[in-house]
């Protein structure tokens, strides 16, 4: 499940490397979808140091005023 996860984890952080969102650079429904998948890559172990992209990306999900996602 790990190799999976980090196969679509990889795509993700691609985008994210010139992008702050996943659509038109603004926050969006998307933005909830992908930013809970990775933050439950993120809780199960799955989220490794090397993506980058990825921990700046749910970084800035938290930072949002109606964000449930538990810190870290």
């Amino acid at each position: 499940m790990k190799k999976h996860f980090q196969r679509g984890a990889q795509a993700v952080e691609d985008h994210l490397a010139d992008h702050s969102f996943m659509v038109e650079d603004r926050f969006s429904a998307t933005d909830i979808n992908v930013g809970y998948a990775v933050h439950l890559g993120q809780f199960a172990g799955f989220l490794e140091d090397r993506f980058v992209n990825l921990q700046d990306y749910l970084g800035r999900l938290r930072e949002r005023e109606h964000c449930t996602f538990a810190q870290q």
